[in-house]
């Protein structure tokens, strides 16, 4: 919803891209993210098609309301080793994963989605950096004219399972009362706290 409220703001858009931080120590990420394997092991979250599943329809879906007629969806990675031993993950295993999904259109990339994942805040300092003040979080970009960023930091970089759970729970009124089919965000009305200010 984000990349299309900023998009209404521009005379032109010429690529939109939409990145979430992660900074997760936990087991379960460790173990999600690959976090402490072989760098020339191919982590399970970015086998090849597997972010083009979990992503690309967030893609088409702003392609689709961008009115933007994609070529294709491609996928891309990167990884970073630890630089010294970070707990039980060894110094040159994994320590930091980042992967686009991106909208192509005549052979340039116009919407793409990004993930950067790092164990320790300061893992790969050449990637993206997250919104101040904080280690996740997301970041809205448009290229434009003119262009916007817009950083959000919150409890999603601590914990973006509740964060993506509660935006669902959140819209089951607007599915609830909408006409049967297939809906997005953008066939329903909008949902928000209502009545969860105390």
């Amino acid at each position: 919803m984000l990349p299309l409220l900023l998009s209404g703001g521009c005379l032109r858009v010429h690529g939109v891209k939409v990145t979430r931080f992660t900074c997760r120590d936990d087991p379960e990420a460790a173990a999600r993210l690959g976090f402490g394997g072989p760098l020339g092991h191919r982590p399970r979250i970015v086998r090849p098609g597997g972010p083009v599943r979990a992503w690309g329809p967030v893609v088409r879906l702003l392609a689709e309301h961008l009115a933007v007629p994609l070529d294709e969806v491609s996928e891309t990675y990167e990884l970073c080793p630890a630089p010294e031993d970070i707990g039980s993950v060894a110094k040159g295993t994994l320590a930091g994963l980042r992967f686009q999904v991106s909208g192509v259109l005549r052979g340039r990339p116009v919407i793409t989605v990004e993930h950067v994942a790092r164990l320790r805040a300061d893992i790969a300092p050449h990637w993206p950096a997250p919104p101040p003040g904080g280690t996740g979080g997301h970041r809205v970009e448009i290229d434009g004219e003119p262009p916007w960023r817009m950083d959000l930091a919150g409890p999603a970089a601590a914990d973006p399972a509740a964060a993506t759970a509660l935006r669902m729970v959140s819209a089951v009124p607007a599915v609830a009362e909408a006409p049967p089919g297939l809906h997005t965000p953008l066939t329903l009305p909008p949902f928000t706290g209502r009545r969860r200010l105390r």
